[in-house]
């Protein structure tokens, strides 16, 4: 089941000026509030315990437009603690669609098929025949061309297709254009539907900010952003779905995020990662995370702490992979938890010390199936020797080094 029932018309109301916004956050054994309110140049904060009316102040900006900047600073700031934002629950999803999209299943995929013959709803006749004669719709279907023409418009937006439903999205517009479209896109029941989301560009900072404002991705249980600016704390109030998150080349702001459902998060950056990006890793939480994978351009030696705070509340880890990313003392912090699920361990130029290869060792005398690939040239030859006893345990050097003369495997 989805966390909530989301609404088939994305939950925007026009007619409501400047709402008020509510955030909340568990802070241990209390959970707090936090609500902003922009009217015109005025902005009124309330923010105290879950259940109690909280206090509130009101301040006036001058300007609508300066209320707008700090209305932003404000909403960032508290996002980056940790403070994700409640959405008040709008008109239900038909039930074969809210069903589709939690279960797509060739039976709930003909349950909705039906619906959507009932609402005259174009998609609904491609769908029925796809799913009464698998591969019976294919690129070149009169149908098929039909929707994809009128739903992903011009050679930067593009459609996967599978089993008569798009399963994968791509945008790559280097102009912040085609919102609209993409936009109404998400709001069809063909749009609930999507399994994956790739953005680039322009695009990807501002057409994903509207899209999760407007509560149109509610299915998505993918998403790839590249090349734009990528907000994380937005994303977790947004994507109640989502299981596999990956960003490439893209100012990342990871705030505090909570997860319940990612599985799978993949972070790349072509030069070193902003402060932002890393150091709040530490509070994340990602119960139900199974696979990291970091790669950056110019490695610091600052966010080891975050990540090993990251992974100690990662109890179903089972794959890590960190390229160029120091990791100084992480495994000492980290190993000691007992990582019961770990079984591949990637670290290429890590810059690991001897503690962190005596807690590796500890650790694979009760993890001895695992299989751990490591650059040896930071750790010293008789901690070496020691790791090279391990059957699983591969040594792949990336630079030459003075002591060390295998070329590993």
């Amino acid at each position: 089941m989805l966390p909530f029932r989301v609404p088939y018309d994305g939950g925007a109301d026009p007619s409501r000026e400047d709402p008020m916004t509510r955030y909340e956050l568990d802070d241990g054994p209390v959970r707090r509030f936090w609500e902003i309110t922009r009217e015109g140049s005025r902005i009124t904060l309330n923010m105290g315990v879950v259940g109690s009316p909280g206090r509130a102040r009101t301040k006036d900006h001058g300007t609508e437009a300066r209320a707008r900047t700090e209305e932003a600073k404000a909403i960032q700031a508290m996002t980056r603690l940790g403070y994700v934002e409640v959405r008040a629950p709008g008109p239900a999803l038909p039930d074969a669609l809210q069903r589709a999209m939690e279960d797509r299943t060739p039976d709930a995929l003909r349950v909705l098929a039906d619906w959507l013959i009932e609402q005259d709803d174009p998609w609904g006749p491609v769908l029925a025949e796809s799913l009464a004669s698998p591969g019976s719709v294919q690129p070149g279907h009169a149908g098929l061309d039909a929707l994809d023409q009128r739903w992903f418009p011009g050679p930067d937006k593009n459609a996967v297709w599978r089993d008569g439903r798009p399963v994968a999205v791509t945008i790559a517009c280097h102009q912040d254009r085609g919102y609209g479209a993409i936009a109404r896109f998400f709001q069809t029941p063909a749009g609930h539907l999507v399994d994956r989301l790739e953005i680039t560009g322009a695009f990807g900072e501002q057409g994903l900010r509207g899209l999760l404002e407007e509560g149109a991705l509610p299915g998505l249980r993918e998403l790839s952003v590249g090349d734009s600016r990528f907000d994380f704390p937005s994303v977790a109030s947004a994507l109640p779905a989502l299981r596999h998150l990956e960003t490439h080349d893209a100012y990342v702001v990871l705030g505090a995020p909570s997860l319940p459902t990612l599985e799978h998060l993949e972070l790349h950056f072509e030069g070193p990662p902003s402060h932002d990006a890393v150091s709040h890793l530490g509070v994340a939480r990602l119960p139900a995370l199974r696979t990291l994978v970091i790669e950056v351009g110019v490695s610091e030696d600052r966010h080891g702490p975050a990540l090993a705070g990251l992974l100690a509340h990662s109890p179903l880890i089972r794959r890590v992979e960190l390229a160029h990313f120091r990791v100084r003392g992480m495994l000492a912090r980290w190993l000691p938890s007992g990582p019961a699920e770990l079984q591949y361990l990637q670290v290429f130029d890590g810059d690991l010390d001897d503690t962190d290869a005596e807690a590796l060792l500890r650790w694979l005398q009760d993890h001895g199936d695992a299989e751990v690939h490591l650059d040896p040239n930071a750790i010293s030859a008789p901690v070496l020797d020691a790791l090279r006893g391990w059957p699983g345990v591969r040594l792949h050097p990336t630079v030459e080094s003075p002591w060390y003369e295998d070329t590993g495997e």
